[in-house]
């Protein structure tokens, strides 16, 4: 019976820890189904330090967590933006572009975004994504 009743807590333990990691720490802020997106961005001398540390990491990978964390915190503007996901690659700046969207504080224009990107594809799967959504925003 001990033995049973282990192997059951752990077994939960492990499930509980499989559906924490797959949540994501930080998510955007509703109110009425609403996206409630921040009203002061960053300095701009916080983001030409994010820049720089940006620059420092070695890959996209490590960039991406850096520009994932700095947001968490404080809002960003597009201008800044476009600053910052000129450090990414194709990719990792499409997944950058998503996530920032709920941390922008003039989020209104946010189609002047899909400028960043070379691929064509990229530009239509954030404008899918906004029309997604706005709808929230």
């Amino acid at each position: 019976m001990r033995k049973y009743i282990l192997l059951s807590t752990l077994a939960f333990s492990g499930i509980a820890g499989i559906a924490n990691a797959s949540t994501p720490a930080h998510h955007a802020i509703y109110q009425d189904g609403k996206i409630i997106h921040p009203k002061v961005a960053m300095a701009d001398a916080d983001v030409k330090a994010l820049v720089k540390t940006m620059q420092g990491k070695a890959n996209d990978a490590e960039k991406l967590v850096v520009f994932k964390d700095s947001l968490k915190t404080k809002g960003i503007m597009i201008a800044q933006l476009f600053l910052l996901l000129n450090q990414l690659n194709e990719e990792p700046k499409l997944d950058a572009a998503i996530y920032a969207f709920q941390y922008t504080v003039d989020y209104k224009k946010y189609e002047e975004v899909q400028n960043v990107f070379n691929e064509e594809i990229n530009k239509r799967r954030l404008l899918i994504y906004l029309d997604k959504h706005r709808k929230n925003g």
